[in-house]
């Protein structure tokens, strides 16, 4: 019984440090949503069962907080193009079309109108690709 605690108590410390490490390392930006969250499911599949109350709200918690749903979007979006003009960058997944607005100008470019979602996110990104390879920012 004695060596079953110790057991259980050392399971719960390595688990524990195995968490706050791929905190951590996504933190620092050396792991990635995606890396993080098939680091902790492994951690959850492992421990699941053999861990106590305690560090097994601390996997769901860890879980949640990477979830699929936690995405951030990338559109809208600001860029700040090479000669200092900021352009706004919409998506419009119900109409299929990109929105570009000249936020110097206040102008909207004439919409650009794909025929399904996916080109549509798919020449957005192109876009936005284009420009930061031309020496635009991310805002």
């Amino acid at each position: 019984m004695f060596s079953e605690m110790l057991l259980e108590d050392e399971l719960d410390r390595k688990t524990t440090e195995a968490l706050i490490r791929v905190a951590d390392e996504h933190s620092r930006s050396l792991m990635s949503d995606r890396e993080a969250r098939l680091a902790i499911r492994a951690i959850f599949e492992t421990a699941q069962g053999l861990v106590g109350a305690q560090v097994g709200e601390a996997i769901n918690i860890a879980m949640s907080q990477f979830s699929e749903d936690s995405k951030k979007p990338l559109f809208p979006m600001h860029l700040m193009l090479a000669g200092g003009t900021v352009l706004y960058i919409s998506v419009c997944l119900d109409s299929n079309q990109i929105n570009i607005l000249n936020t110097a100008s206040g102008k909207w470019k004439d919409p650009i109108v794909c025929e399904t979602s996916e080109e549509t996110l798919k020449k957005a990104a192109q876009f936005v690709r284009s420009a930061l390879l031309k020496g635009a920012k991310k805002l």
